[in-house]
Order: structure tokens, then sequence, then C-alpha cells
């Protein structure tokens, strides 16, 4: 092989590179650092019992809650009756559940709360653990607290209830913060 053509080959070589490296920063999720986010993410999740996606264009455009859980942890199971129960005073929040465990398990969890069916109940699968490069933490459970502006109220954790969103959504702020993990 002449210089030549190594030449011409290197060139295209690094070219080639570039323009996938500017094609990757163009497609890969806005990042969330820890502690950092302030409003709702452009995000995009498999979504749970089909072959779709949910992303943040889906939603209706008001206040959304965000929870990161399992379909088995007792206190997401908790929170998920809860909002079971009190469907009718959450009409206009949209839900967000995301997982990255077993799809079965995650749609069974719905069920068991009538939450399968409910316009405002988005399910999405995480199974690429891109949930951080959205939300900046991954701690089951975690709940995000969004206002009508796409800001961010406040990250609940663990005993978290229906109140406790409530409350946020109205101002307060909750003491169920990272020290309750």
């Amino acid at each position: 092989m002449t210089l030549e053509k190594i030449l011409k080959y290197s060139i295209a070589a690094v070219v080639l590179f570039i323009v996938g490296y500017l094609a990757y920063q163009q497609l890969k999720p806005e990042p969330s650092l820890p502690g950092k986010l302030e409003r709702l993410p452009k995000f995009s999740f498999l979504q749970i019992g089909s072959k779709g996606e949910i992303s943040r264009s889906d939603l209706r455009g008001g206040k959304t809650v965000v929870l990161y859980f399992s379909p088995d942890c007792e206190h997401c199971r908790a929170l998920g009756e809860d909002i079971g129960r009190q469907l009718g005073r959450l009409r206009d929040i949209d839900f967000v559940f995301v997982t990255r465990f077993d799809e079965g398990d995650a749609i069974a969890y719905a069920r068991d709360f009538g939450l399968w069916e409910q316009p405002n109940m988005y399910f999405g699968l995480d199974m690429n653990a891109s949930f951080y490069n959205y939300f900046g933490e991954m701690y089951v459970p975690s709940t995000y607290v969004f206002n009508e502006d796409g800001i961010l109220l406040q990250v609940l954790y663990q005993n978290t209830m229906v109140s406790d969103i409530l409350d946020v959504l109205a101002g307060k702020v909750s003491d169920k913060n990272k020290g309750t993990r």
C-alpha cells in the first residue's frame, strides 16, 4: 500500500469518526447530574405492554409525577395502592412509573391497584439503566414531583404517599427527602 492510499484511508477514518461522534452527541439523552435536575427532562422508555415508547411528549403537559419503582418493593406497593384508592383526586396529574424489573410483574402491579387502564398513568421499562441519564439517580423508590411548567418541586423517597405528593404540589416541602431512604 502506498503512502498516498494510507493517508486517504486515515483521513476517511477520521472524518467518519467525527461524523459519528457528532451524530451521537445529537441523539444521546440530556444528562442530569445528581442534585442538578431542575426540570422534567426529555426522556424515552420502552412502554410496558406495547412495542412503543413513552416519552415526555406523550404526557398531557400538566403536573407530572415520575416514580422509579420495583413491583415487589413494599414502599412502592403502598404508594401504588394509595394512588389506586385516590384516583379521583389525581385526574389532573400525569404519573409515569418507570422500572428496570420484570415487565410482567410491572403489569401485575399496575393491575393490582387499578392503574393499568387509567389515561393519566404511564408505564415505562428501563432495561438499559437510562433513568440515571435523565434523572440523575436510581433509588427505589424515588418520586419526582414536577409542576405544570415542568419545574422539579421535590424528590421524595421511601414512605411516600399521595398526601406527600399533593402537599408538594400545593407548595409545601415534604420531609421524605434523602434522609428517609
